[in-house]
């Protein structure tokens, strides 16, 4: 017999009669597929979501590749630097091309020729002038 009386009894009773009639699991597991697709839309939807994350892993792609690009050209740079500052006879070769091309500097005793680009076509002559006319008066 129950303790608490036997009203309090059949009402635990008929509060749990759908556990015992076997439907629990399947209502559990509809509970379960809505959270997770509720879920799942959440993370596609939010703002913080994958549209967002896969537009920062292009982003921290791009910007890899950039340190990377970055990291070459300082190196290149930095091998320039040593040349020009040496005392290498290579040294002094790198240093007298680069002042000749870049800053157009000539050595003492040179003579200096330039040559007209090829690629380029012949300067057209300009266009006649328009006969000049008086304007007709108006009769």
């Amino acid at each position: 017999m129950d303790p608490r009386g036997t009203a309090v009894g059949n009402l635990a009773t008929a509060k749990f009669a759908w556990y015992r009639s076997g439907m629990r699991p399947q209502v559990v597991v509809v509970v379960a597929v809505v959270v997770a697709a509720l879920i799942v839309g959440y993370a596609f939807v939010a703002p913080s979501g994958m549209a967002t994350l896969t537009r920062l892993q292009a982003e921290e792609k791009k910007l890899a590749d950039d340190v990377a690009q970055k990291k070459a050209e300082n190196a290149r740079l930095v091998g320039d630097v040593q040349l020009l500052k040496g005392d290498t006879e290579a040294s002094k070769h790198a240093l007298q091309k680069r002042a000749r091309e870049e800053l157009g500097y000539v050595a003492p005793g040179e003579v200096v020729v330039q040559v007209p680009d090829a690629a380029l076509p012949p300067a057209a002559p300009p266009p006649p002038l328009a006969a000049t006319t008086k304007p007709q008066e108006a009769q």
